[in-house]
């Protein structure tokens, strides 16, 4: 009989790109995988997938009641589940995931996809992060393995919690058939993910409203910053330079993101969480050939000065937007560079070799 793994998520399971790969990795490989996430109001028909899926209807959306009403309802989901191993996804399904392994005397995995603690949500939230910390401290240890998304996050998580990380990056599955785009293209720069505080999208809008020329900035995702984010667009993009596009289904993603002249991948520096983040979007940049406009971070700084795929600046505030991406519009030749660039890079990072290493790691906590 196959062994049997639930993974929980807080997200509605549709954009979840990573958990995707994982769940269809662990799928093909003989597991037998449910995922389990959120249902909204706003949700829309799940995609079909090869593994099972389950989301969970709460009452409140956001917030901690939402958190602890969430987190109710997956353990008892969990408790009741015929599972051999609980995959928890981030520290808000880890107390639930984490509880209901002890009870029924299953397997642990924590999967940290984020410096859970360091979120800019979080900021100047003393008690909040208490609550988090205490999560984390009860669970950790208790888990039989442990995976985050770079090393310089691992070492971070493994000097805070005392236990040691293995790293799981989220990257795209290489396809063979994929060439190189069109080096001509319309000027389009874009952003993908989730629109949340310390983005640089504020920035990165009232930078563009400001510039001459055929030059635009699309932007694909919500979040909590939707409303404002338009606001602010009705109020200073007077030539209609920033289009949203809004959720878009991994498949229309790739498509668009294929067409972008430039990637942007700003992050408040102020936020450790994202000073130790890989985003997907950072690689899903460079599998579409496309160069991108990062953070002077210690992950990014170290993967665009070993594969040239894009540039990093100090801050995000529109001065430093503004000379990096003039760099690369004025120099023809250094963008095509980085495009090749791009191109030979994602061999190297590809979900392929992610995945041999994820199933050996969890044979290998099974078999001990």
């Amino acid at each position: 009989m196959p062994y049997k793994i639930a993974i929980s998520v807080t997200n509605d399971l549709n954009q979840d790109q990573r958990m995707h790969r994982i769940c269809n990795s662990l799928h093909s490989n003989g597991y037998d995988v449910i995922l389990i996430g959120r249902e909204r109001n706003s949700s829309q028909e799940l995609l079909h997938q090869g593994f099972n899926q389950k989301r969970l209807k709460c009452w409140f959306d956001k917030g901690a009641l939402f958190y602890l009403e969430y987190n109710i309802r997956l353990f008892l989901f969990l408790l009741f589940l015929d599972i051999d191993i609980v995959y928890s996804v981030d520290l808000d399904s880890l107390a639930s995931g984490g509880l209901a392994s002890i009870l029924k005397r299953k397997k642990l995995i924590y999967d940290a996809h984020e410096y859970f603690v360091e979120v800019p949500e979080l900021e100047g939230s003393v008690f909040k992060k208490w609550a988090w910390n205490l999560v984390a401290r009860l669970f950790i240890p208790k888990s039989d393995l442990n995976i985050t998304v770079n090393k310089e996050l691992a070492e971070v998580l493994k000097n805070k919690y005392k236990h040691p990380f293995e790293v799981i990056r989220s990257v795209p599955v290489l396809v063979e058939t994929e060439g190189v785009e069109e080096l001509e293209k319309e000027k389009i720069i874009l952003y993908q993910g989730v629109l949340n505080k310390g983005r640089g999208l504020e920035e990165a809008i009232k930078w563009i409203s400001k510039k001459k020329g055929e030059i635009q900035l699309h932007i694909a995702g919500e979040g909590d910053l939707s409303a404002s984010l338009r606001a602010l667009k009705a109020k200073v993009d007077k030539d209609d330079k920033v289009k949203f596009l809004g959720w878009k289904l991994p498949s229309e993603l790739d498509v668009i993101t294929k067409s972008a002249w430039l990637g942007l991948n700003l992050l408040d520096g102020k936020s450790l969480n994202y000073k130790y983040s890989l985003a997907n979007k950072f690689f899903n940049y460079m599998h579409a050939g496309v160069p991108s406009v990062n953070m002077d971070f210690p992950v990014y700084r170290r993967y665009c000065q070993e594969s040239n795929v894009g540039v990093c600046i100090t801050d995000m505030h529109e001065d430093a937007i503004d000379k990096a991406i003039n760099t690369i519009l004025n120099d023809d030749t250094k963008y095509q560079e980085m495009v090749l660039s791009a191109v030979a890079a994602r061999k190297k990072h590809s979900w392929q070799s992610e995945e041999v290493k994820l199933i050996s790691l969890i044979d290998k906590m099974i078999e001990g």
